[in-house]
């Protein structure tokens, strides 16, 4: 199975759940912060996997992997958030549209990665393509369509973006320092402690 065909299946599941998600904030648990917890806590049941890899990383790595944990942690209390005040479509393809911004930057700055001149043109027509399939529906300006997908009210259609930035935001960041929590540690122990970070997060 190629990188591709992966990325797609993830992405499948994940609308699946994110769809879920909206459904659970509005039915069943009583706010994004309980199903943040909620969330953290299943989490660290992958503890059943240290006898398969568990190490000890060092202080300076225990706190790093912890502070990622923390990043996915606070990404996903502002994706609920942002999903309790909004429409699910309209949320995750703003988070969707941004998410890719943020990594390219944290890319570059953190893990030093450099992109050729067709990638370049290839993100840039990847993220004009999203502007334009998903605000340039109508005849009015970028900032008035991104408002208008939210909310009927001004002050919720604000708040909704300004949430949907900030878990594009720590996504990002998540998924570029496991990126680098992997290449320099052994995938079980990372993973566990990182788990463990985010539970740890989800109990603020």
């Amino acid at each position: 199975m190629t990188w591709l065909s992966i990325a797609i299946t993830a992405y499948f599941i994940l609308a699946i759940v994110n769809v879920a998600d909206k459904f659970i904030l509005e039915k069943v648990v009583p706010g994004p912060r309980t199903y943040t917890f909620l969330v953290g806590a299943t989490g660290v049941v992958v503890v059943v996997l240290a006898p398969f890899g568990l190490s000890w990383p060092g202080w300076a790595m225990l706190g790093a992997n912890v502070l990622f944990g923390f990043f996915f942690s606070a990404g996903l209390m502002f994706l609920y958030y942002a999903l309790k005040k909004g429409e699910a479509s309209r949320v995750f393809t703003m988070i969707g549209g941004i998410v890719p911004i943020f990594t390219i930057l944290f890319s570059i700055l953190f893990l030093g990665e450099k992109f050729s001149t067709g990638q370049w043109w290839a993100i840039i027509f990847l993220l004009l393509g999203t502007i334009m399939i998903s605000w340039l529906t109508r005849s009015y300006d970028v900032w008035t369509q991104l408002k208008s997908w939210f909310s009927d009210d001004e002050n919720t259609r604000v708040l909704v973006i300004v949430l949907s930035v900030l878990a594009a935001l720590f996504f990002s960041l998540f998924w570029v320092c496991t990126k680098f929590a992997y290449t320099t540690q052994p995938f079980i122990s990372a993973f566990i402690w990182i788990r463990i970070g985010s539970f740890l997060a989800a109990m603020l």
